[in-house]
């Protein structure tokens, strides 16, 4: 356990946890943490025929949900698709997700609409709508996707 020094000059160990000390040191009051993790500790999982899409989608769990998202949403993930790879047209039901492109290129199609993505746009499926992605670029796709609920 180390101090808010390291919240922003990450240590070499794997895991930080900060107990906010603004918060009380009353029994019974919730403290929060802080959670630090190393690319190489994420826990990984692929995905065939994701939501009907073609190809494996390599996911990795940024944050365990719904627990390290204060109850808020199902899925803050990393997912990787390789040329061709897609995640198949699915529809958001009382959530939204949202996509940060961080590489590659992406033809997405929401609602009927495409949308060609590169790197740094964004996303934001809202509850209702229906969306698949593909990586239709010659590099791997990387993209950041967080699932919050209504």
């Amino acid at each position: 356990v180390r101090g808010r020094e390291n919240l922003f000059n990450f240590p070499s160990y794997s895991i930080t946890v900060h107990r906010d000390r603004r918060e009380s040191d009353k029994p019974g009051i919730r403290r929060k943490i802080m959670i630090y993790r190393k690319k190489e500790e994420l826990e990984t999982v692929m995905i065939e025929s994701c939501m009907g899409g073609k190809g494996i989608v390599r996911m990795e769990k940024l944050l365990y949900a719904p627990e390290e998202m204060l109850e808020k949403g199902r899925a803050y993930v990393r997912h990787t698709l390789e040329p061709g790879v897609s995640i198949g047209q699915h529809t958001h039901e009382g959530e939204m997700e949202t996509m940060v492109i961080v590489s590659g290129n992406a033809e997405h199609t929401i609602n009927g609409e495409v949308q060609e993505l590169k790197a740094g746009d964004i996303i934001a499926a809202m509850p209702g709508d229906t969306h698949g992605i593909v990586n239709n670029g010659e590099e791997s796709l990387v993209l950041i996707a967080q699932v919050l609920y209504e």
